[in-house]
């Protein structure tokens, strides 16, 4: 950490994402978007890609379980009968042929995908929007955590995934993208989100942060046990 201005700022991707301030944000790897009969291929969509990353997205949070990160989960939330819809909301979906039914609230479509279950200590946040941060007391919770590091993970790039972590910058969170777990229905706009936000943020593979998140909790292990050891030297 180096001090800039008064305040401790993060020199490396290491201390960025330091277990002890970070959050894994699985977004929107629910039924309708990942599942086959799903919304997203009844309406003709391509999910291929969004249910090839599903296993990887389990391995990201089991490693977050093992290693004492915060999963807080975000799941795309339509209430029935347009209830969350503004007009200008609805026009967008429209103009993107969104059908009414999909993510409904209380629906298998809405669901998280089998293999992901939210353990009772972790956050669910449900959202009307893009961002998991509008409407939402995201914030809140990862406040309340003390969280100050974002990584995040899940569907679609270029949609949900990206208008989150742009958020989550503007509410001065650092943000880290796992590009190996995220994907899209359209592969070039996944490319061409991960290419725009690498402008700004880390974009690192999976695997790379579980790496750090492994010798972190190996380094405060270690040191544990030296301290353990000198106490009883002591006594």
């Amino acid at each position: 950490m180096r001090e800039v201005n008064g305040k401790l700022v993060c020199e490396s991707l290491a201390e960025v994402i330091d277990p002890r301030r970070t959050a894994l944000l699985v977004v929107d790897v629910q039924n309708d978007y990942c599942t086959p009969g799903g919304a997203l291929e009844r309406e003709g969509g391509d999910i291929s890609m969004t249910r090839a990353v599903v296993p990887n997205v389990i391995r990201m949070v089991d490693s977050a379980r093992r290693h004492a990160v915060k999963v807080v989960w975000i799941q795309q939330t339509w209430l029935p009968g347009g209830a969350s819809d503004s007009p200008a909301w609805i026009y967008m979906k429209r103009r993107n042929g969104l059908h009414a039914d999909r993510c409904v609230d209380g629906s298998w479509g809405q669901r998280l995908v089998d293999g992901l279950n939210p353990e009772e200590d972790e956050p669910v946040i449900k959202k009307h929007r893009s961002s998991g941060f509008v409407g939402t007391n995201l914030d809140l919770v990862l406040r309340a955590n003390r969280i100050e590091t974002t990584v995040l993970i899940g569907v679609m790039t270029e949609g949900c995934v990206e208008s989150t972590a742009r958020d989550a910058a503007f509410y001065d969170y650092y943000v880290v993208l796992t590009p190996d777990c995220m994907a899209s229905d359209v592969l070039a706009w996944h490319q061409a989100s991960l290419l725009t936000m690498g402008g700004r943020h880390d974009i690192v593979p999976g695997r790379e942060i579980v790496q750090f998140w492994e010798t972190a909790t190996a380094t405060v292990t270690a040191a544990s046990a030296v301290l353990a050891s000198s106490r009883v030297s002591v006594g």
